[in-house]
């Protein structure tokens, strides 16, 4: 019989914001400063979380200390504080991201950082790259099952570098303009999220968790969601045709396995795919402000960080739950991530 698995700790890097106004002039010429300064106030965005050296701009110099192994140092320091875990003793290690800033491309990121971390060196980490908003929870998948079969704890890596992307040099390009608006929509973070099966947690005694009731990935193709170097591209009604392909797709499966009823979900927790989507989501599935607001805090401060994104969504969430007493679980929550592809994914949680 396969094991529980719970989610035991979350922790969550960004690089410090920079006011957009001192960064606009120095990548935009200045016809498109004006178009650039509407968007903000539209978007209602002052601050932009960014692993670019903002002093040299248009030059892309990432700043020393957001490095992907730089915040793998950082979020260990974060969970050991927190939690009695080893890093030596953890079993399973993956990182999922879509942009990154390394230069050293051999060996993969993911073993760079492991040797970094010091995790045990009997431990082949893993990597999944370029699935879209999605990919975190492909990973998490992969942990889960790890954690059904062994006594041991995974660590999943989760980050984007979103703004590492933008090509501040194709001024000529007549997608220009939406090179601009996905780096003010866009921005850069990464989350450690640690998971363990009941043995495991009764070993170092915790009492905070969040159950992994069910984890689902499918794919659907359709050509709606596009990331090339001008940026993120979308069919006029992506907005609006997301919601019921998500749910024939992706929620219909979970509920099918689960049996859950949306409209008493605790919280929808949404990767932040920009506000129309998330407001084309609330709508279609009838969903309240108290549900959406950990999915809708997630886009008001930190924008979207890709793949992250979904992850600050839940380290929110983390934030605000209580220790579980006797096994019982009181809340129940839906998280889900769907990017190009279509990649979707999904988890149904129970916390308290």
């Amino acid at each position: 019989m396969s094991k529980e698995v719970f989610i035991t700790h979350s922790e969550i890097q960004l690089p410090e914001p920079v006011k957009i106004g001192d960064i606009l002039p120095k990548i935009l010429p200045r016809k498109y400063e004006v178009f650039a300064s509407r968007l903000m106030k539209k978007l209602k965005k002052e601050r932009k979380l960014t692993v670019l050296e903002t002093d040299i701009l248009p030059e892309k110099q990432i700043k020393k200390v957001d490095t992907p192994i730089g915040w793998a140092h950082r979020l260990k320091k974060k969970i050991q504080t927190a939690h009695a875990i080893s890093f030596d003793e953890i079993g399973y290690f993956s990182v999922a991201y879509n942009v990154s800033s390394h230069q050293q491309k051999l060996p993969n990121i993911a073993c760079q950082i492991a040797n970094a971390i010091g995790l045990n060196r009997n431990v082949s980490p893993k990597q999944f790259t370029e699935y879209g908003c999605a990919g975190g929870l492909i990973a998490m998948e992969e942990a889960y099952h790890f954690c059904q079969q062994h006594d041991k704890p995974a660590l999943v890596y989760i980050y984007d570098h979103c703004t590492v992307g933008a090509d501040f040099n194709s001024v000529n390009d007549q997608n220009f303009k939406d090179m601009i608006k996905s780096y003010l929509l866009f921005s850069d973070a990464g989350s450690f999220v640690v998971l363990m099966n009941k043995a495991c947690i009764k070993q170092y005694g915790i009492s905070k968790m969040i159950r992994i009731k069910s984890i689902l990935n499918t794919f659907e193709h359709a050509d709606m969601l596009n990331l090339d170097q001008q940026g993120m591209h979308f069919e006029n009604n992506t907005a609006q045709l997301l919601p019921q392909l998500v749910e024939d797709k992706l929620i219909s499966q979970l509920k099918n396995e689960e049996n859950f009823n949306i409209l008493a979900l605790e919280n929808f927790c949404s990767h932040t795919g920009g506000l129309p989507i998330l407001k084309s989501f609330q709508q279609y599935f009838k969903l309240s402000d108290k549900q959406m607001k950990y999915s809708y805090q997630t886009l008001a401060e930190f924008d979207n960080a890709s793949a992250a994104s979904l992850f600050i969504t839940l380290h929110l969430m983390w934030r605000n739950i209580g220790s579980v007493k006797k096994d019982r679980f009181e809340c129940e929550s839906l998280a889900i991530a769907f990017g190009s592809g279509i990649y979707m994914g999904g988890m149904v949680l129970n916390h308290n």
